[in-house]
């Protein structure tokens, strides 16, 4: 057996598009490998694909591991490792210090990824986030939340797709000048696959003061995937009211009986939001799961 690992090149990622989830297949495309933000490292046995790692850069020091897969006949072999010390040396050379890692807490995948961690040196797994999932237009659809409107006059919703290149501008220099969310949280992120149905924007008294960001992640679900509201005003509780504006869109929309599912990922920094979802959301969804970050120093 000749294993190959290496950075692929735009024309090689289609030969791979088959080793990783339906949401991930959009960074496997010709046009998003050549993206700076993204890299992919492939595994090849006598030139066959059999693994693939994918990252992005999310921040100018931070590469995070999006997927990582070996088809069933060759785990064990140490094709998973020698794809995260792969992805761990080219994030090295486009300039990042971190590698950060999120996964699921269910399944043997999972657990496989958590031993892998760990014998790869990587950070204890710390609690990131609750992921909830509501499927088929199912139990959401009843959610006593979805028939009221919890924000007050101050407060402006606005369709994504409309923000005026002012506020853009805007959003973007401060962030510059003066840091105001985590890159992680950014709205600019995989702008080329945001579902503009219901992406939300919120004024405050004017002001840009926050946004609910989704992506089309299959044909058949919306991921609610960036939840922000400026931190002078999360005392206020508006982030739950905004991330229901988007869900009843989103349910009223001619479009929910093709994008039938929902996924949202709520981060552990959000105390309330989690609060929220677990007594408001959860009796209403189909399944939840929590998610756990580890990180490994890139020197």
């Amino acid at each position: 057996m000749v294993l190959k690992i290496n950075t692929l090149r735009a024309e090689e990622g289609l030969e791979f598009i088959g080793l990783t989830f339906d949401r991930y297949k959009y960074l496997v495309k010709h046009e998003e490998i050549n993206r700076k933000t993204f890299y992919s490292i492939g595994a090849r046995v006598d030139e066959k694909p059999i693994g693939l790692a994918l990252c992005e850069i999310v921040s100018p020091e931070i590469a995070e591991l999006r997927s990582i897969f070996v088809l069933p006949q060759y785990r064990q072999q140490g094709v998973a490792r020698a794809l995260l010390n792969k992805a761990e040396s080219e994030g090295r050379q486009r300039g990042c210090s971190k590698l950060l890692v999120l996964y699921q807490d269910q399944g043997v995948d999972s657990e496989a990824l958590a031993h892998l961690l760990k014998v790869n040196s990587y950070s204890p797994p710390e609690f990131s986030g609750l992921v909830c999932k509501s499927r088929d237009r199912g139990k959401i659809l009843n959610a006593p939340f979805l028939k009221k409107s919890l924000l007050p006059p101050s407060c402006e919703v606005f369709l994504w797709k409309n923000l005026p290149q002012a506020e853009r501008t805007f959003i973007k220099d401060r962030q510059k000048h003066s840091p105001w969310y985590p890159e992680i949280l950014s709205p600019f992120s995989n702008e080329a696959e945001i579902e503009y149905l219901n992406s939300l924007g919120l004024r405050y008294r004017g002001e840009i003061a926050g946004w609910v960001i989704t992506h089309r992640i299959s044909k058949k679900t919306i991921r609610y995937t960036t939840s922000f509201v400026r931190e002078d005003l999360q005392q206020y509780g508006f982030t739950a009211p905004l991330l229901i504006e988007a869900i009843k869109i989103h349910m009223a929309s001619p479009e929910s009986f093709v994008a039938t599912d929902a996924s949202f990922i709520i981060p552990a920094s959000f105390e309330g939001m989690i609060a929220f979802a677990k007594k408001r959301m959860l009796p209403y969804l189909e399944e939840s799961f929590t998610l756990y970050k580890c990180t490994k120093e890139l020197k």
